[in-house]
């Protein structure tokens, strides 16, 4: 396997090496199950409140603009096809895969920039460990595992948030709201959510660690990697999400 201190390594080939250790990650030992439990820590259990707050909020306001709109048309039934599709399918997996991009893939591409000056990937080098291994395919697992649990929280506070501002129009039990809600749910949409999520969080994971252990000698070109990585993970999240609406499209059709 090449390194990127070795030589410049194509993204091609560094995403080819991810994917060898990942599909042989049962026999690789120096996959580092302290490093994937600290990664889900940091980008799961730190993120649970910013992301419970903001999907409560949106779940509320989309309740509140939907039913001023949709009552007039009579349409009210429509809340909850609208709900789906804001919280679970399409926007639920974008917003979230931006704050996992805002909050851990910086931290991911400023952290192995500062170890590659630091020189401590040399040192695991020099013992006969794959920086690869040991050090990217945990946090690139971390942050997959972490961004599908935190899509479920975005999903359990959205449909709360969108219950309590349902009661402002419509004096429903939440087993009524909730019965509703699941009605217009479909396993498209589940599926959807769970691909979209776990595919924008391999490809930030992946993305921002290729850019740090780019870095070469100079603390300054930490700053700019981290730029680069945000930015082509950005287009990366974009690409995700129209092929998911594309599918869904696709899906639908053949329905």
């Amino acid at each position: 396997m090449k390194s990127l201190l070795a030589s410049k390594i194509s993204f091609k080939e560094y995403f080819a090496d991810i994917l060898f250790d990942l599909v042989n990650i049962k026999e690789n030992r120096n996959i580092s199950t302290s490093v994937i439990i600290n990664q889900i820590f940091f980008t799961g259990l730190e993120a649970v409140t910013i992301v419970s707050v903001v999907s409560l909020l949106l779940g509320a306001v989309i309740i509140q603009q939907g039913y001023m709109v949709l009552d007039t048309l009579g349409q009210r039934t429509l809340i909850y096809n609208i709900l789906v599709s804001a919280i679970i399918r399409d926007f639920g997996p974008f917003i979230v895969s931006f704050i996992i991009l805002a909050r851990s893939g910086t931290a991911i591409s400023t952290e192995l920039g500062n170890m590659m000056i630091n020189k401590e990937i040399d040192a695991l080098k020099a013992f006969g460990i794959s920086p690869i291994s040991y050090i990217v395919n945990p946090r690139v697992v971390g942050v997959v595992i972490s961004i599908v649990v935190l899509m479920i929280y975005f999903s359990i506070f959205g449909i709360f948030g969108g219950y309590l501002a349902s009661t402002m129009f419509n004096a429903l039990p939440f087993s009524d709201f909730f019965n509703n809600f699941i009605g217009t749910l479909r396993l498209i949409d589940i599926v959807l959510m769970i691909t979209k999520s776990a595919l924008s969080g391999f490809a930030i994971a992946v993305i921002c660690s290729y850019h740090g252990l780019s870095v070469k000698v100079a603390s300054t070109e930490v700053p700019q990697r981290n730029i680069m990585a945000v930015a082509h993970s950005v287009y990366a999240i974009f690409a995700v999400h129209l092929l998911g609406v594309l599918a869904h499209v696709w899906v639908m059709g053949l329905i």
